[in-house]
């Protein structure tokens, strides 16, 4: 005697991996320490250009890397 079909039987869902997606092409988390006023500076300039502060943070070590450099202007990296 065969079962008859059920959803589960019918539909295949591919399973899922664990643990957070992957949002920014980045090869290592980094977790920095700032004291509150320059952490305040950080979320002031996100806010004001309309980014995360994670993406802040990274336009600001680009432009500071740049200006290293002797760059004029660093690469812009686009919105997410």
């Amino acid at each position: 005697m065969t079962k008859p079909p059920t959803f589960k039987n019918i539909v295949r869902q591919k399973k899922r991996g664990r643990g957070r997606p992957v949002t920014v092409e980045a090869d290592t988390p980094l977790g920095i320490r700032l004291p509150g006023k320059q952490l305040d500076a950080v979320d002031a300039w996100a806010e004001s250009h309309d980014v995360s502060r994670s993406e802040a943070i990274r336009r600001l070590v680009d432009r500071g890397l740049a200006a290293e450099d002797g760059d004029d202007k660093p690469k812009r990296r686009s919105p997410k």
